[in-house]
């Protein structure tokens, strides 16, 4: 009797389930099953990441900076031009105010005097 080569490994013969049922797969416990390792980045990687992410926090604080300085000068500058409106040209004044680009209010603050009325700018 010749015994025959396989390529791959030999399996191990297994008899009949005492069940009888014949399509059912052979189960492994589920401890021995294959474990998968967690996705974890190294150290390095991580530094640099939260590096990146410092670095992207800060423009965005240095932009943000930026446009609320941008906002501030033009509304010193629009108010420039409307108390030259109010010293020059008085009905100018008024028509600015018809427009809404100003809205009075009151300061309910015990420091200041209440009940004076301040303008103080819209920003749409």
């Amino acid at each position: 009797m010749y015994i025959a080569e396989t390529d791959g490994p030999v399996m191990p013969i297994k008899g009949k389930p005492k069940s009888g049922r014949l399509w059912k797969s052979e189960k492994s416990r589920f401890r021995s099953m294959c474990q998968v390792k967690p996705l974890k980045s190294k150290w390095d990687k991580r530094l640099q990441q939260r590096q990146e992410r410092k670095d992207i926090l800060a423009h965005q604080a240095e932009l943000k900076e930026i446009k609320d300085q941008e906002k501030e000068d033009y509304c010193f500058l629009y108010l420039c031009y409307v108390f030259s409106c109010i010293f020059v040209n008085k009905p100018s004044f008024s028509i600015i105010l018809r427009v809404g680009l100003f809205t009075p209010y009151t300061h309910s603050k015990t420091s200041c005097n209440t009940g004076v009325q301040k303008w103080d700018i819209c920003v749409w």
